[in-house]
């Protein structure tokens, strides 16, 4: 089987690179920002400072023809020059606190703008991924030539490289309760509800369990972590898509108990 590089990258997001990752996902899936402030963040940052303007007008003195305007028009260089340094020092004052007040009204629309182009992505996996080989080699390009599912593994790749930018809009930390191995995947992942695995006991010996009935969503969970950790966020995701468990969002989040499905 065909070693390759992991398709699903989601990005380590924090406070600082929220925004750029939300801008990115609209970009993405070809929508227009919510907001300007990148631009208007990387145009201040790049004006050129007091010092760079004056250096350049020393060289430009140099070869002049015309003294009096080179004067009228250092004098206007200068200023706007000034003006900038002190709009770059006050902006980065108190940029990071603008944007971290937005954030969550940011988050909150883009969920919901960028909710339709993810179904469409998720739509597009889970028909491919029901034509792929079945196991563990799913993705493998080795298996898919063997199988002539060529076409449907390039959908599959593709889809799961789009998912990339959405679930990237979300910040990734620890997550209460929930495996190390689908925090990862948590904004596509749509958890079921688990329950505790009731356990009965003999001389402190398990010998069966109580609660098989109502173990559907404890067992599901438990199969998309082992298949993380051990196969990777691709395959895993091709299993969400390919078993309607995608949603869009951190909904996900909070169902499970601590314990219950290990790390």
């Amino acid at each position: 089987m065909t070693t390759t590089t992991a398709i699903f990258n989601r990005a380590a997001t924090n406070d600082y690179t929220q925004l750029a990752q939300i801008v990115a996902a609209y970009k993405a899936a070809g929508l227009t920002p919510p907001t300007p402030a990148l631009g208007i963040r990387d145009r201040i940052t790049a004006a050129p400072t007091t010092d760079q303007v004056s250096a350049r007008l020393a060289d430009e003195a140099l070869t002049t023809t015309d003294p009096e305007q080179w004067y009228t028009d250092a004098l206007e260089q200068l200023r706007t020059a000034q003006a900038a340094d002190a709009l770059k020092a006050a902006f980065g004052r108190n940029y990071h606190a603008a944007v971290h007040r937005a954030l969550p009204e940011l988050l909150g629309q883009a969920t919901a703008d960028l909710t339709p182009s993810f179904d469409k992505v998720v739509r597009t996996l889970t028909t491919a991924a029901k034509q792929l080989p079945a196991g563990v080699a799913a993705l493998d390009p080795e298996t898919n030539i063997a199988a002539d599912t060529g076409g449907a593994l390039n959908k599959a790749r593709h889809s799961i490289e789009q998912l990339t930018p959405y679930a990237s809009i979300y910040q990734l930390n620890p997550v209460q309760n929930v495996p190390p191995a689908l925090v990862k995947l948590l904004p596509i992942l749509d958890l079921p509800h688990a329950e505790v695995e009731q356990i009965a006991k003999t001389a402190g010996i398990d010998i069966s369990t109580l609660n098989t009935d109502q173990l559907d969503g404890t067992l599901t969970i438990r199969r998309l972590t082992e298949e993380a950790k051990d196969h990777g966020a691709d395959q895993c995701a091709r299993q969400v898509c390919e078993t309607v468990l995608c949603c869009f969002g951190l909904r996900g989040q909070g169902f499970l108990v601590a314990g219950l499905v290990g790390g």
